[in-house]
């Protein structure tokens, strides 16, 4: 489902991904001694969507034959 006129949320996306950074992969994994960017410096590295008002919501949906079905919601 998608609204009729998405323009100011194109444009909210477009102003929040030109003001992403990569998370840095600042915490250590030891058992398989690689580095991995945790929750926080996820949550931080998302600032610019939430600057621009973007919120993305998912949930598992049941579905026949064992796949695993993923509802994403992009509301602005």
């Amino acid at each position: 489902m998608q609204s009729d006129q998405i323009n100011e949320l194109m444009s909210a996306l477009n102003r929040a991904q030109l003001a992403m950074v990569p998370a840095k992969k600042d915490s250590v994994n030891p058992f398989f001694h690689s580095k991995y960017a945790d929750l926080s410096t996820v949550w931080d590295a998302l600032y610019p969507f939430r600057a621009e008002g973007i919120v993305l919501t998912q949930s598992p949906q049941e579905s026949p034959d064992g796949y695993i079905v993923l509802d994403t919601q992009m509301t602005h």
